[in-house]
């Protein structure tokens, strides 16, 4: 953390070392100066973190527990991202005035659907997933039940209100049986809180190399000042 400034958010990834990373997302560094250079004025500062994938669900819970800032911006170390998604993803969250948005990216597995979808069902907690099957053309966002957490925006809001509601929970405690990302929309839902997908800002969804247990063996990798971003400490 920078000490002295104030904190606008948050950018932070689940998994691998950023030498896994780099081969996925442009200097990881780089990519999050240049989001802060867009986004911020004078005293304020995009802040950055990671976490390995030992487990999903206490990763993403980490990492909202010690973020800074008024969100968070989750990004997945089997996607590719352009270097200005960051900034894409909070100005289009603020112009549409939405708490919860997710970029739009694919199934790795055919067919290469996005992982947009909506909730069918009705008895709680045990509510399906329906793959969204079209949308029109000229929407810029679109209110989704859920997606994947590779590319996903959540204000500190959204987290605190979960928070309150269920204290015992994590905002990503696995409770829908696909996945900790579908239980946190689950969760969204039965809060009342509406959640979005920004529908002109991709990644990809490839994964080219694997991120394994051995990640964390040599995680020493990111205390270097190969990947301290200017002005910030090497691990953040």
């Amino acid at each position: 953390m920078l000490l002295g400034s104030k904190a606008i958010g948050t950018v932070a990834y689940l998994g691998g070392v950023p030498a896994v990373l780099e081969s996925f997302c442009w200097s990881w560094g780089q990519m999050v100066q240049y989001n802060q250079e867009l986004l911020c004025t004078g005293t304020e500062y995009v802040h950055y973190d990671r976490a390995t994938i030992s487990d999903h669900a206490p990763a993403r819970n980490g990492l909202v527990a010690r973020f800074i800032g008024d969100w968070l911006v989750q990004m997945d170390t089997d996607h590719s991202f352009d270097p200005d998604i960051v900034a894409r993803l909070v100005r289009t969250a603020d112009l549409y005035e939405v708490d919860v948005l997710s970029a739009v990216y694919q199934m790795k597995q055919p067919p290469h659907v996005p992982v947009l979808f909506q909730w069918v069902g009705a008895e709680e907690g045990t509510k399906g997933l329906q793959p969204l099957a079209s949308w029109p053309d000229d929407a810029k966002v679109l209110q989704i039940g859920s997606a994947g957490a590779g590319c996903l925006f959540v204000r500190r809001s959204v987290f605190d209100r979960l928070s309150e509601q269920t204290p015992s929970r994590g905002a990503f405690d696995k409770t829908h049986p696909f996945s900790e990302d579908h239980s946190f929309f689950l969760r969204c839902l039965n809060a009342g809180i509406d959640c979005y997908a920004a529908m002109d800002v991709h990644s990809s969804h490839l994964r080219i190399a694997p991120v394994t247990m051995e990640d964390r063996q040599t995680d020493g990798l990111y205390q270097s000042d190969q990947f301290a971003v200017k002005g910030f400490p090497a691990h953040g």
